[in-house]
């Protein structure tokens, strides 16, 4: 550990020692020279302190007992008044950063990067009541929400924010949340080195804030609370998001409020103290590539090399104009999609949802290539990675590798250079079907938390996700909550920026915050209208304070909208509550997670409500009309016990509706239930439900139940996912699968040991599952992730009898695993074996189940039609001959992805006398 002192030469010029001759470098703390070093601050701050009007409280001065590691992150920084309030507790990464001076020489502040606080407990640090004031010299990096200070008490929050572009000022109370606002005082400045001053001025059970900029007063406002100041954080406000990006040269807290001539003499001294701060010109220093050898999955983006430029200073002042690099030791370049070139800034970590991407180059590759750009070279270390998007068709042990055999600079340094190391040891490898990545975590956007996932794919192929924005932390209805979607189009790899799909005026007087959340996802596969149904709690109006009747006044509203372009716009949010709900009732909403969309077209939304005495039951709503009028079913358990809430539903082959329902009973099981009736002389309004029955494990959470394949699609066997912690707690998050409509659940995989706890599935484009889910290290709602893998990946390949049919394709058929001969038999006589029939996907006891094609001469052409699987994979080859080793691929044809139980294309003009053709199926 190393310590941040001024120089003993001079008090004012004092400045971070980065050099050994500028005293000792690094400093051990231990002996002597620990003793040495506590004698040598104290005649520093002796030497300082006479420029500083009045009697401090507290006092931390950047240049002056900021303790900071081997890599320059604060550890601590020590309180300059006698009285030792040391920040001594640290969140994140806080750094330092060595500036110019207007009139020559250097000097060190601290910075946060908007993930990064210090703070010290009002138990260390102590409590100021009554007046007091805060002045600090600072920074702001950027526009970004967050707090510039914060108590670290409740009650006892004294503190000042950026919110929304604006400074925000106050004090609150014990009920406020971690994240609510304050009173405007004045627009931010970006960049721009001030003075802020923030006096709290008590009289009467109230407060009179003030706020000055360099000494001029930019606003006031009288706040209807008087409470200490007990403890104090700088740059968070201790919640999980609220962290402020700013750069940081001293702070002064004084326990009572200052009069005009004390006001003018602090903005005097700190502007003498201080000057005019000035970014030093970034200059090159050297270069290497670095790796992160290690596994890695068949999907996503993976940065393969990094070339890691040092330079000294803070402003930018040359740029990285090219890159030159090879892909030499990876296995298969055919598995790559694209390459592409990220900048992680001063992360040596490559995460793609984090890092910015700078250029893509497109197949095919081979040899040396380069990236010709221009991207300013921004920090001491700056990294720029040559990563890959993966096609998702590598072989497992398949090898990712490369070298950065050279760069090009321009500025003062201009000129090419190799690095010092052009291909580190190690490679990446391909050893998972297994992706992830975070969606959402408390601070993204500024908000402090996300909670209730909602997932569908919808027409487009486009992953749409719904959440809930949590502005004021992870509370529930009522409060100051937003409904939030992302959109992914390529398959959960990457995701759009948030967009607010419902949002309600938050300063409706009496609103609570006007909330509306617990979002539930639906797409109309007819229209490919996609549908969201939300709980609007205007006023106390949540789970425990609605009441009976139907306006927003007295009761939760169930409300509805809709988008018509694939996710991108919605429609105004519209109560369908008198519609549905019984007014004697106390709540009536959605799932939450998503809806269905039956096969006759009937939408339907899982429900649950609150009966007119309190008791929760399980239900659903449903449409026969494409969403113009909606109806309710009776409740799943009629008796009201137990009580059940959160659930979701999925249609069985034969057209009724299996229910999957939370378990209040505290018994810890899932609680199932089918809806059911005469499909040819009834409707779902004339339904009624079955015995319920328990079955699964489950930590009384909202679970997801969907349906993964049916044979009705042409699949040869059916299958319903479920997925939730496989725990009494919310932990060890996991998928089932089951081959007979939800009765058993036979196969079933963890996919994650942390906390957890909702969920919800969808079928990916290409016929794989994905899944979002709430998640964390420090809780199970910390962020919210996406997890996409292939059936396989659950139920895993295993070939017992070694027939090369697995065994999960015979379990789901009905043949032998235990058999090996029966591979070559054809039970079905349909002239295809069992093995065959596996390759094709097709059923082997069913001799209608089988792959075909024809071809029709048409105006076009010719017109190949064949029997397929969707979300199977062909490709049509053709042979003059029919000759083994004659079939060639036909341009064009090499991977066609069935989207129905038949699939037609045109065929090429033949090019010889004879032409055949044959389709191939591939995977699924």
């Amino acid at each position: 550990m190393k310590i941040i002192h001024p120089k003993p030469a001079s008090c004012k010029g004092a400045g971070f020692f980065e050099h050994p001759n500028d005293y000792s470098g690094a400093i051990t703390m231990s002996g002597n020279t620990h003793k040495c070093i506590g004698l040598f601050l104290l005649v520093a701050s002796q030497c300082l302190n006479a420029d500083v009007p009045g009697t401090r409280y507290a006092w931390y001065k950047a240049d002056a007992g900021v303790t900071v590691d081997a890599d320059s992150n604060v550890v601590g920084w020590v309180d300059q008044v006698a009285g030792g309030q040391d920040l001594d507790r640290v969140i994140g990464t806080p750094g330092t950063v060595t500036l110019g001076r207007s009139g020559g020489g250097t000097v060190g502040v601290v910075s946060f990067d908007g993930a990064s606080a210090l703070w010290a407990s009002a138990g260390d640090w102590g409590s100021v009541a009554g007046n007091r004031t805060v002045v600090l010299h600072c920074r702001l990096s950027g526009a970004v929400d967050g707090f510039l200070f914060d108590g670290s008490t409740n009650p006892g929050k004294t503190r000042a924010q950026v919110r929304s572009g604006f400074w925000q000022a106050g004090v609150q109370d014990a009920g406020a949340s971690f994240g609510s606002a304050d009173p405007d005082t004045t627009v931010i400045s970006v960049d721009t080195w001030q003075t802020h001053m923030f006096t709290y001025a008590e009289s009467g059970g109230s407060t009179q804030v003030t706020h000055y900029i360099d000494g001029s007063q930019v606003g006031t406002h009288a706040v209807a609370v008087d409470t200490s100041l007990g403890g104090l954080i700088l740059a968070s406000n201790g919640g999980t998001g609220g962290k402020l990006a700013y750069e940081l040269a001293e702070v002064i807290v004084y326990a009572r409020s200052l009069d005009v001539s004390e006001r003018s003499d602090v903005v005097s001294y700190m502007e003498g103290r201080w000057g005019d701060l000035i970014d030093l010109p970034i200059v090159y220093q050297s270069a290497t590539t670095i790796q992160n050898p290690g596994n890695v999955s068949i999907y996503g983006f993976h940065g393969i090399a990094a070339l890691a430029i040092t330079s000294t200073g803070n402003a930018p002042a040359y740029a990285l104009t090219a890159l030159e690099f090879n892909l030499g030791g990876t296995t298969d370049t055919g598995d790559i999609d694209e390459i592409r070139l990220y900048s992680s800034g001063d992360s040596a970590v490559f995460d793609p949802s984090q890092a910015t991407l700078i250029d893509t180059i497109l197949p095919p590759f081979s040899g040396t290539m380069s990236f010709n750009i221009r991207v300013s070279v921004t920090h001491a270390e700056t990294h720029f990675w040559v990563a890959v998007k993966m096609s998702g068709d590598s072989a497992l042990g398949d090898v990712l590798d490369a070298e950065i055999t050279g760069f090009t600079i321009d500025g003062a340094d201009a000129g090419t250079y190799t690095p010092a190391v052009t291909a580190p040891a190690g490679a990446l490898t391909i050893n998972s079907q297994f992706f992830s990545t975070i969606v959402r975590a408390g601070g993204d956007d500024g908000v402090a938390g996300f909670r209730i996932p909602g997932l569908a794919t919808t027409g487009a192929g486009t992953l749409v996700a719904v959440f809930d924005i949590r502005h004021d932390g992870f509370g529930d209805l009522p409060g100051n909550i937003d409904v939030g979607a992302m959109r992914s189009t390529d398959g959960g790899l990457t995701w759009s920026t948030m967009i607010t799909v419902m949002d309600y005026d938050e300063n409706v007087p009496g609103s609570f915050g006007n909330g509306v959340g617990d979002p539930s996802i639906l797409v109309d596969k007819n229209t490919g209208r996609i549908w969201c149904a939300a709980l609007w709690s205007k006023g106390n109006n949540g789970w425990s304070g609605s009441g009976s009747g139907l306006t927003p006044d007295e009761t939760g509203q169930y409300v509805l909208n809709y988008s018509d372009d694939d996710g991108v716009t919605w429609s105004a949010p519209v109560s369908i509550t008198s519609q549905i709900k019984n007014a004697a009732w106390k709540l009536y909403f959605q799932g939450p997670g998503k809806g269905i969309c039956m096969r006759d077209g009937t939408l339907v939304f899982p429900s649950q409500y609150r009966d007119a005495g309190g008791t929760p039951r399980s239900n659903f709503i449903y449409s026969t009309d494409g969403g113009v009028t909606w109806a309710n079913s009776t409740p799943a358990i009629p008796s009201g016990s137990p009580w059940t809430t959160e659930s979701q539903i999925v249609e069985q082959d034969d057209g009724n509706l299996l229910i999957s329902m939370r378990n209040h009973d505290g018994s810890k099981r899932r609680l199932w239930c089918v809806y059911s009736w005469n499909h040819d002389t009834e409707t779902i309004a004339d339904g009624s439900w079955g015995t319920a029955w328990y079955d699964q494990t489950d930590p009384t959470v909202m679970a997801s139940v969907e349906r993964y394949r049916s044979k009705l699609d042409g699949h040869p066997y059916s299958a319903l996912l479920f997925s939730n912690p496989d725990n009494t707690n919310r932990s060890k998050m996991s998928i089932r699968l089951s081959l007979d409509e939800g009765l058993t659940w036979p196969y079933k995989r963890k996919i994650d040991d942390r906390p957890a706890a909702y969920s919800c599935m969808t079928i990916l484009p290409d016929g794989h599952i994905g899944i979002f889910y709430e998640t964390g290290s420090s809780s199970s709602v910390a962020q919210m992730e996406f997890a996409r893998f292939p059936l396989v990946w659950l139920v895993g390949d295993t070939d017992t009898d070694s027939d090369q049919i697995p065994d999960f394709y015979e379990d789901a058929v009905g043949l032998e695993k235990h058999n090996g001969a029966d591979a070559s038999l054809d039970p079905d006589l349909d002239g295809m074996s069992n093995l065959d029939e596996y390759r094709a996907q097709t059923h082997p006891l069913d001799n209608e189940s089988v792959l075909t094609a024809s071809i029709q001469k048409t105006e076009s052409g010719l017109v190949l039609t064949w029997s397929s699987v969707p979300f199977l994979s062909y490709r049509v080859e053709g042979s003059e001959t029919m000759a083994e080793g004659t079939w060639e691929v036909v341009p064009g044809m090499s991977e066609i992805k069935a989207d129905g139980v038949r699939m037609s294309i045109t065929l090429p003009a033949a090019t010889g006398e004879r032409n055949f053709y044959r389709v191939v199926t591939q995977r699924g």
